[in-house]
């Protein structure tokens, strides 16, 4: 019987069973379900020939690919990655399938403010950010001075139409290399969990289909919502483990990315005709401090503890938090109140 181990996206760890044919979707009566809205309801088969196993796409929307490369089919060999949707899956692995190359987050931040020092930069290029008054050149600017602060060659910027699909706004690549796509695994962790992340992708077009390369990708956050996103790229050298970018590369990109998306949120109010939006630094900071910490007490139900964990914060940082942010403090719930009710991305491609 051969295998499919998940190894990356919602099914982590799952391990599918499959004879000699099964269909793969998110459809009911598929041998392989997965989740995820850029799965088709029957994505792609599988059917044994003349000993060997076929991947095929069974004309979905947004593709299957096989060690970062687009496949329409595929004869699979031992260890081969099979990306569809937000899902990494490791046909018969001979070994540990999380040691195989892939695209994988390396490092992540929830919170750019949430510790460490202010980097100095940080005052004048987000002062800047907040003072354009339009949505492409305040991607052109975001990119700018990501270039310019941390060690990539290229990079791009997109972002959301009000209840419609990314649309690029800003890219810069050298000739040769204006095409952009991210693996949907890395893609789903910046827009759906709203994480900024370090990690490896794999390039899935020619000429260097399945080069590995360095990623640093962030989403622009405003009210609890990633209305876009930012990628910078940087070659990886044979034998790299980890990508160019630092923790602080990743801290100072994370932020600038905020302000950007708080000054969007802004500038999409005030063309609405909505009145008495402020766009100086210190007011975007504060916002976007508010949105992250009524975040994590969202997801916390209200358990300051909790949310204290999942900011990196003691309780005690987390309580002058909320005072200086103006925020107070749920009290604590009386053993006689009911228990509280729960709270109820296709590849990018530029």
């Amino acid at each position: 019987m051969t295998k499919l181990v998940a190894v990356d996206g919602p099914l982590r760890g799952k391990v599918f069973e499959i004879t000699e044919l099964a269909s793969i979707g998110r459809g009911d009566t598929c041998a392989v379900r997965l989740e995820g809205r850029h799965v088709s309801r029957i994505h792609a088969r599988l059917e044994k020939r003349d000993g060997a196993m076929v991947l095929k796409d069974n004309g979905s929307r947004n593709g299957v690919f096989v060690n970062g490369g687009s496949v329409k089919e595929a004869s699979l060999r031992a260890d081969d990655v099979v990306e569809i949707g937000e899902h990494a899956l490791v046909f018969e692995p001979t070994g540990d399938p999380e040691k195989l190359p892939r695209a994988r987050a390396v490092d992540s931040l929830e919170d750019p403010f949430a510790a460490g020092d202010v980097d100095a930069r940080l005052p004048g290029l987000g002062a800047a950010l907040a003072g354009l008054d339009d949505e492409r050149e305040l991607a052109k600017r975001l990119l700018e001075d990501l270039l310019a602060v941390a060690p990539a060659e290229r990079g791009f910027v997109m972002v959301s139409d009000p209840g419609g699909p990314l649309r690029p706004l800003a890219r810069k690549s050298p000739a040769g290399e204006e095409e952009f796509q991210v693996s949907n695994v890395l893609g789903a962790q910046v827009l759906q969990e709203k994480r900024a992340i370090t990690g490896i992708d794999v390039r899935r077009r020619p000429p260097a289909a399945g080069a590995r390369v360095g990623l640093l990708a962030v989403p622009l956050l405003a009210k609890g919502h990633a209305l876009g996103l930012a990628v910078l790229e940087a070659k990886m050298a044979e034998g790299d483990e980890r990508p160019r970018f630092s923790k602080d590369d990743l801290r100072l990109a994370f932020a600038l990315a905020a302000f950007a998306g708080q000054r969007l949120a802004q500038l999409r109010r005030l063309s609405s005709g909505a009145r008495g939006a402020h766009k100086s630094l210190p007011d975007l900071v504060t916002a976007f401090e508010k949105e992250v910490v009524v975040g994590a007490l969202h997801d916390a139900k209200g358990d300051l503890d909790a949310a204290a964990k999942a900011l990196g914060v003691g309780r005690a940082a987390l309580d002058a938090r909320l005072k200086s942010l103006g925020l107070v403090a749920p009290a604590p719930a009386k053993p006689t109140d009911p228990p509280a009710a729960p709270a109820g991305w296709k590849s990018v491609e530029v």
